[in-house]
């Protein structure tokens, strides 16, 4: 039996109580792993072929970085903010756009009062993408790989994650104007051992390109009516 004094001691037991929870660390061969930078790293550099925009309406640019979601943004006392991959990914981006004629655009302050009364606006340079609808397809090159029973050689990142990345950069560099001219995007992502790298295509959608946007919004839009009917209770 216990004696007195050890029962005084002893602190009840709260059962409502949450059980503490231990930190969270990921074996060092997870997902979360892999992605994590190894130190030291070089400053991002890009280049920018525009021999294609002539003859073809199409650009290419090519990054020595990809970006995953965490790499972009994080979270301070502060609120959000953005990492230094990201800062380095839209600085490389502008530097090769410059090279190319490409200025950033610049935003001139709206004057409410006075002779000089104006309403805010955004300056872009002569050589920025300012008409036309255009299609993007990022091809994500990812360090390690991802083991998916019967899949084959898989990279492991996320193919999307890329797309707003470059989305944003584009627009920053004064290539293009707004990026929601982009109306059509496609991503890939394939696995090079110890390789990270960005390739993107923007082409101007016209001529049959844009009959096949067309129609490929319209195809959706039948597929979403015959799923609808599908969905429908049989009539008796």
């Amino acid at each position: 039996m216990f004696s007195q004094a050890a029962v005084a001691s002893q602190t009840p037991l709260d059962l409502d109580a949450p059980l503490p929870t231990p930190a969270k660390r990921g074996p060092k061969n997870s997902d979360r792993a892999q992605h994590k930078r190894k130190a030291p790293r070089t400053p991002t550099t890009a280049t920018l072929d525009i021999r294609g925009m002539e003859s073809a309406g199409s650009l290419v640019l090519v990054v020595s970085d990809v970006l995953t979601k965490n790499d972009r943004y994080g979270r301070g006392k502060g609120g959000t903010f953005e990492k230094t991959a990201s800062k380095w990914f839209k600085a490389a981006v502008a530097r090769a756009a410059h090279a190319h004629g490409f200025t950033e655009p610049y935003r001139i302050p709206e004057i409410k009062k006075g002779p000089n009364k104006r309403k805010a606006s955004t300056v872009y340079g002569t050589n920025t993408i300012q008409s036309g609808l255009w299609s993007l397809e990022v091809l994500s090159i990812w360090p390690h790989q991802r083991h998916l029973e019967g899949a084959g050689e898989l990279a492991n990142g996320d193919a999307d994650a890329p797309l707003s990345m470059v989305r944003d950069a584009m627009q920053r560099a004064g290539i293009i104007d707004d990026d929601m001219r982009i109306v059509s995007d496609r991503t890939l992502a394939i696995y090079r051992k110890d390789e990270r790298r960005t390739i993107a295509r923007l082409t101007r959608i016209d001529g049959p390109a844009l009959q096949r946007h067309h129609n490929a919004i319209e195809s959706l839009l039948l597929a979403e009516l015959m799923a609808d009917d599908a969905s429908k209770p049989a009539a008796c």
